[in-house]
């Protein structure tokens, strides 16, 4: 399991994110990133996503449905 990233900036979540897609380097990272917090968004309470949301900084927050 990876330890969970300090810098929390856009920039730090897609590095980290496309170096994690082995063997898929022409995946758009942005839309990947996107659509796990769809799904996410199907499977978690409101008022948790809400508390998460919140607590991420804007340019996270992009990548994450608004209700």
């Amino acid at each position: 399991m990876e330890t969970p990233a300090f810098d929390r900036k856009k920039r730090y979540l897609v590095i980290r994110v496309r170096a994690n897609m082995i063997g898929d380097s022409d995946l758009d990272t942005d839309m990947s990133t996107s659509a796990v917090f769809k799904l996410l968004d199907r499977h978690i309470s409101h008022g948790e996503i809400a508390q998460v949301r919140s607590s991420m900084k804007k340019s996270l927050r992009a990548f994450w449905p608004a209700h």
